[in-house]
């Protein structure tokens, strides 16, 4: 029986879609699922662009993005920091592991969302139900367990919830208070109402900050009308955070931002970053070798700071110079490529670009004083995909201008 070579690429790109959403449904809860989709969804992609274009299909295996040139730099940088790691085997594992399939994500984000906003609609649509879900698990521990921190979700440890919330809070705000489609509103509003005594009980004030700036840099969008929401919001959390004294004494100390309360073993992790720097200028100590040469001042069973506690100041120990430059090209380049669409935009997109765009300042913000943007799995692979889906959407946009 022949096999109609059309019909098998459509039906290959229909589970290419359902793969990605199923990624974007539960990234939050299991790596090895993001992992699994990870594999699956670039066979799929692979096996779609060698039938369409055959011995040529090399040539459109990447698609063309106005990132290319910076990931490229970046990823060869990241090889080169590889070779002359301090330990070569850790640093393979760490750029096959996670540098390649970021970049992987990001690219199956682009291709998937540059056609069409059906696609984009169902892609957020799926996030925003999971989001739920994940805010349900959080409160149910709280609740229950009442921690003095919330890490927890369904009674799984999830030490990592800020990074979550920083994709689901600007997202949730932005389409509940532009969008004119139903179902996107209902479900942001419920995102919000569930997501902010999560985002208080967590307790990251890093956090805490970029969220409030976030939603504030989204208000001026048109400030005028949703000056109450923000402050709205604001004053919620301000009650959560002062009724209850644990997290009144965190927030006391952003008043302090300099103080040893507030930086804590921050300042050790910031000397150690520019110690190895300084020692491996050009291409850094190794991917992954900050875990490995930091030496806590304070060592606890519980620790977790096996990481610089910022994404560039971990980039330029372990990638040098050229690593840190080339990932602050590529964040300005998200920047730059947002401010240039923001005037060919029109109503039907403008809630999806303002969510959007959201969560990749608030992601890319909080990198300046977290380990986020390179360093795990499931959120760094979130955030990857949604750059794509960033890009993608320009894309839509000026086709269609």
């Amino acid at each position: 029986m022949r096999i109609d070579k059309e019909k098998l690429i459509l039906y290959l790109e229909r589970l290419f879609s359902i793969n990605f959403f199923i990624f974007l449904s539960l990234a939050f809860y299991s790596k090895t699922l993001v992992k699994v989709c990870f594999c699956f969804g670039f066979l799929l992609y692979l096996s779609f662009t060698i039938l369409k274009y055959k011995k040529y299909f090399y040539k459109y295996l990447i698609p063309s993005t106005p990132l290319n040139k910076p990931i490229l730099l970046f990823l060869i940088s990241a090889f080169l920091s590889t070779v002359f790691s301090l330990n070569s085997s850790h640093s393979q594992e760490i750029f096959f592991q996670r540098y390649i399939p970021y970049f992987i994500f990001f690219f199956m984000g682009f291709t998937l969302n540059k056609k069409s906003l059906k696609s984009l609609y169902i892609c957020l649509i799926a996030f925003l139900f999971s989001s739920i879900i994940f805010s349900i698990g959080a409160i149910r521990d709280y609740l229950l367990f009442h921690p003095n921190r919330l890490f927890t979700v369904f009674g799984k440890s999830f030490i990592f919830i800020s990074e979550f919330l920083l994709f689901i809070l600007p997202l949730s705000y932005a389409l509940f208070i532009f969008s004119q489609d139903k179902i996107l509103k209902i479900l942001s509003f419920i995102n919000l109402a569930l997501s902010i005594p999560v985002l208080v009980w967590h307790g990251s004030r890093g956090v805490w900050v970029t969220i409030l700036f976030t939603l504030f840099i989204v208000s001026l969008f048109n400030f005028k009308r949703f000056f109450l929401w923000f402050v709205s919001i604001g004053v919620i959390a301000s009650i959560l955070i002062f009724i209850n004294p644990n997290f009144k004494e965190r927030a006391e100390t952003l008043f302090r931002p300099l103080s040893r309360a507030t930086l804590d073993d921050r300042i050790d992790l910031a000397k150690t970053s520019w110690d190895i720097f300084r020692t491996y200028p050009l291409f850094g100590a190794g991917l992954g070798m900050f875990e490995y040469l930091y030496k806590p001042v304070r060592y606890e069973p519980s620790y977790i700071h096996y990481h610089a506690h910022s994404t560039f100041l971990e980039v330029l120990s372990e990638m040098g110079i050229f690593g840190f430059m080339f990932l602050g090209i590529i964040v300005f380049s998200f920047y730059r490529v947002g401010l240039r669409n923001l005037k060919l935009l029109s109503g039907e997109v403008f809630p999806y670009f303002a969510g959007i765009s959201g969560v990749i300042f608030a992601y890319t913000f909080s990198s300046l004083f977290g380990s986020r943007l390179l360093v795990g799995v499931s959120a760094p692979s979130l955030f990857w995909a949604f750059g794509g889906m960033f890009l993608a959407l320009g894309e839509f946009v000026r086709k269609k201008s």
